[in-house]
């Protein structure tokens, strides 16, 4: 089936849930918190099989300077056909070429986020500062 990938087109918080769930992602399960994270999320780019949601990309920027891509969400099922990586040059493309992406990745995930052009090396942005507040239950 042909994936259509559609701009700020926002999914019902069952259907990110559902999603988060079949790709493997710990998320909140609360439906009024996912509709918020969807909400306040100033790029969002889906991909759909059908009315499947089976890929989503979260990201906040100010297109200008940085942008932090908060999820980027693809089904089990539907892992290895390039989906992730058509959703994150997606988001690259809305983008000025100065503008710093950066996103805090699970270690499995490195070597994808490799393959994109994504590094660890701070020095080229110079030293992280990292603060985390709030409570990470979902």
């Amino acid at each position: 089936m042909k994936i259509q990938y559609k701009l700020n087109e926002k999914p019902s918080p069952e259907q990110a849930m559902h999603l988060y769930e079949k790709a493997g992602l710990r998320r909140p399960k609360d439906p009024d918190r996912l509709a918020n994270m969807i909400a306040h999320a100033n790029v969002l780019i889906t991909a759909w099989a059908g009315d499947e949601l089976v890929g989503l990309l979260r990201a906040m920027t100010d297109y200008s300077f940085d942008c932090y891509l908060n999820d980027l969400a693809v089904d089990k099922a539907y892992q290895h056909q390039g989906i992730g990586r058509e959703l994150v040059n997606r988001l690259i493309g809305l983008l000025d070429e100065r503008v710093l992406v950066f996103l805090i990745a699970n270690p499995e995930a490195a070597p994808f986020y490799a393959k994109l052009g994504f590094s660890d090396d701070f020095g080229r942005v110079g030293e992280p500062w990292c603060m985390v507040t709030g409570s990470q239950q979902t």
